[in-house]
């Protein structure tokens, strides 16, 4: 999973609801709590946002690779920034609504992005925000199809409802309601073409697709 690090505001500053919309599902703390995250999560790459706290970017960059020399860290800078630190992918950037397209291209070069995912059981198309089951056109809501996006990223494994409203919905996560209404409502729409259910509720620990997915 990616980490992006920034003292901006999720939502206003950043426009995180960009991210699961372009493929990338990622984590977002601020400085004070990225440590903590880091070591809480399944992170294998981390984005720094210098572009407002460019100083605690750098020490935080240096930990980062003393803790995971191995682990990808890109710091995002204004093109005036002079960075004193060893980041592995410098993205330069003019405006805050460059980030999630800069931030795109640094996970497909290291293969944490979800756009262009399928199987023969299911398919993605981000440009049209479409899903085939089983080549069947399955017809979900903005808010359906990214959070169906986000398992289908994420399997076989069960992901908790807390993880998945952070991941699916970063700039305003959503209630365990809302999620199980909408888990809900894409396998009602799923049923009719075979997929019964497609997503599964795993008593007490969140929600993972069918295992038909990887069966077909």
């Amino acid at each position: 999973m990616l980490l992006f690090v920034t003292n901006r505001t999720i939502g206003t500053e950043i426009p995180a609801d960009l991210f699961p919309a372009a493929g990338i599902f990622c984590y977002f703390a601020p400085y004070r709590k990225a440590m903590e995250t880091y070591r809480e999560k399944e992170i294998g790459a981390v984005v720094l946002d210098g572009t407002k706290s460019l100083v605690a970017a750098e020490h935080l960059c240096r930990d980062l690779h003393k803790e995971a020399p191995e682990m990808p860290v890109a710091l995002l800078i204004f093109p005036n920034g002079c960075p004193n630190t060893d980041a592995d992918t410098l993205i330069r950037i003019t405006s805050s609504e460059e980030i999630p397209a800069a931030v795109l291209r640094f996970c497909e070069e290291h293969g944490f992005s979800g756009s262009g995912l399928s199987s023969p059981y299911l398919s993605f198309a981000e440009a049209e925000s479409t899903v085939r089951l089983l080549g069947y056109p399955l017809k979900l809501s903005p808010a359906e199809y990214r959070l169906l996006h986000c398992l289908f990223y994420l399997a076989p494994r069960t992901v908790s409802p807390e993880d998945l409203s952070a991941l699916t919905f970063p700039a305003q996560p959503i209630s365990a309601a809302a999620l199980s209404a909408l888990v809900s409502k894409i396998n009602r729409r799923a049923k009719p073409l075979g997929a019964d259910p497609l997503i599964k509720n795993v008593y007490a620990q969140g929600y993972r697709l069918s295992n038909a997915i990887f069966n077909v």
